[in-house]
């Protein structure tokens, strides 16, 4: 399998305006990831299986700009687990 995956490094949650409005991995044969999404800070604010991340806190408004880390976990082409960590950066939203 040609098994691809790529993470953007920056977002625009809450956008309306058809720039990326949704954090996570894209890739070809990319059937099942998790994605951890941490601040500065170390707190962990968002986790989700199969699931996008649309910017938002705990408190249901959106996260603060800033630069903040993800962690993936996923299996690659040939099924083994495998972990992406990086940041990315989280632009003002059309709401902030």
């Amino acid at each position: 399998a040609d098994f691809t995956i790529w993470i953007p490094n920056a977002f625009v949650p809450g956008s309306n305006n058809g720039t990326l409005s949704m954090f996570g991995p894209v890739g070809k044969f990319l059937d099942d990831w998790t994605l951890m999404v941490f601040n500065r800070w170390g707190t962990k604010v968002f986790e989700g299986h199969n699931q996008m991340w649309d910017g938002k806190a705990g408190d249901g408004g959106y996260v603060q700009q800033g630069t903040y880390v993800y962690s993936v976990l996923y299996k690659d082409g040939h099924g083994r687990p495998q972990r992406k960590t990086g940041t990315f950066a989280v632009l003002p939203s059309d709401e902030q």
